[in-house]
């Protein structure tokens, strides 16, 4: 029973924390660099088991691993149950974050100093990704808690890792102050959910939101203030976790500040448990008060993606650029999550985004790696000459920047058409229209990034770009094949 009913619905889970507390206890039995390789083979053992095991959750009956039966169990069991979800929804993430944390650990590999601390960094990592499965998988509002603050602290120590840089440090106690500010807002939600509802469980919860007595939802309007006050402060908590205007004040400082390799796993992998997040309160949870706010928060998405991309205009260095980028996509999916409170949509043309988003974002990041690691600046003048004088990189960062833009036939065109097209069949018309605009000035932006790729010649002839390692390549290349994959099987998200 314990297998059945908790080793295999958690197995994903599991093999992250096994492989980041191993990595510690080698770390102290074999301290001062010894067998780096076999601290590497853990770090990259964690998610690519969390991978395998995902994917066997995939392949089977996931809704009956965890389904209640009649033969007596313990109560431990019974509770893990009832906190745990093993839905589609939660293999479908998990499949993406699995690999977003394997492609991150491959680029902290080769982009961090040789003298840091490799392995407590990679034991973070993948005690952040167990933080983030725990997170869009939570049955309990305590487990968001907890998960919450499993994937939170980890991150804040990586943003501000490098001690001697002062805005690392900055963008670190930022992003910390701002978080905790958040999960605080998000804790007092809860709090008054449970005063109001008496339980922290979702299904019970949705089952008391569904009813209208309860709550005061008279005839589809209004509701107690409880719940109101509560949906509110959840609203900001989650909107600071995905960068949601008017909460998206930390994320260009922390991006920039964050070491390169970091950036992009917080843009691709705490991205989407963000939004994983936000599916389940206001997708689920909280289905009959979206529905009734829907209007207010597609004007948050709207904002977001005008407030993204104008400021993006502005931008010279590439890491502030990508992450207003980065605000403007979170309006994109903000809004697609809210066009799923109608209820009878479901998730899989904002999971196709995620996936793609996260990608191409770590594609993007992991090119950028490489061009600090030897040009030492990231301002768009770093990016001049790449296209001819590296031709596959080049490509790749072209394919990955057509993609951010939505220019079509690319993946990034598909992505930004089903959710407008979600959106636009919940009568969420007007921020449809607002999108389309958004997305037109974004491309102003994205087409400087191209024209200093290939119509820019370097700075200096002794600025030549450095030989990227094989393993850092063949995953850059993937992550592009990926984007051509997911263009040309825009379906999988019907």
């Amino acid at each position: 029973m314990m297998f059945s009913e908790f080793l295999i619905p958690a197995s994903p889970v599991l093999s992250l924390v096994i492989c980041a507390t191993l990595l510690i206890l080698l770390e102290a039995i074999l301290p001062d660099g010894k067998a780096k390789s076999t601290k590497l083979v853990v770090a990259i053992l964690g998610p690519f088991l969390s991978l395998l095991a995902t994917l066997f959750l995939l392949s089977s009956q996931t809704e009956s691993l965890v389904a209640l039966s009649n033969s007596p169990i313990p109560t431990w069991i019974a509770e893990f149950k009832k906190s745990y979800l093993c839905d589609d929804l939660t293999v479908n993430l998990f499949t993406a974050m699995s690999v977003f944390v394997l492609i991150s650990i491959v680029f902290l590999e080769a982009f961090l100093p040789k003298n840091s601390e490799k392995p407590e960094i990679f034991s973070l990592v993948l005690f952040a990704g167990a933080g983030m499965m725990l997170l869009v998988s939570a049955g309990s509002l305590l487990m968001v808690f907890m998960a919450l603050e499993l994937m939170s602290l980890p991150t804040y120590i990586l943003v501000g890792m490098q001690k001697k840089d002062q805005r690392s440090c900055e963008a670190g106690l930022r992003y910390f102050l701002y978080g905790s500010f958040a999960t605080v807002l998000l804790v007092l939600g809860i709090a008054l959910l449970y005063g109001e509802l008496g339980t922290l469980y979702v299904e019970p919860l949705k089952a008391l939101l569904n009813s209208p007595n309860r709550i005061g939802l008279s005839n589809g309007r209004g509701g107690s203030v409880g719940v109101l006050a509560a949906f509110a402060l959840m609203l900001a908590g989650v909107g600071f976790k995905i960068g949601l205007v008017p909460y998206h004040l930390w994320l260009p400082d922390a991006y920039q500040g964050a070491p390169t390799s970091v950036t992009g796993f917080m843009g691709s992998a705490i991205k989407l448990a963000g939004f994983g997040l936000a599916i389940r309160i206001f997708a689920e949870l909280l289905q009959p008060i979206t529905s009734i706010w829907s209007s207010m928060m597609g004007f948050l998405a709207a904002l977001t993606i005008l407030v993204g991309n104008f400021a993006a205009l502005r931008q010279k260095n590439l890491k502030r650029l990508f992450a207003y980028s980065s605000i403007a996509h979170a309006g994109y999916l903000f809004l697609g999550v809210v066009s799923l409170g109608g209820g009878e949509t479901n998730s899989s043309a904002l999971q196709y985004y995620l996936w793609i988003y996260g990608l191409l974002f770590l594609g993007i990041f992991g090119i950028l790696a490489l061009l600090e690691t030897h040009r030492k600046s990231l301002e768009l003048d770093s990016l001049n000459g790449l296209g001819f004088e590296k031709p596959l990189l080049g490509f790749c960062f072209l394919l990955f920047t057509l993609s951010a833009a939505g220019i079509p036939p690319t993946a990034g065109f598909f992505a930004k058409y089903l959710i407008l097209l979600q959106a636009f069949s919940q009568d969420q018309i007007e921020w449809v229209i607002v999108a389309v605009l958004g997305s037109v000035i974004g491309i102003a932006y994205y087409l400087k990034v191209i024209s200093h790729l290939y119509m820019k010649a370097p700075a200096s002839p002794e600025a030549t770009f450095p030989v990227a390692s094989k393993m850092v390549q063949v995953t850059i290349v993937l992550c592009a094949l990926a984007m051509v994959y997911f263009a040309v099987s825009p379906t999988m998200a019907q």
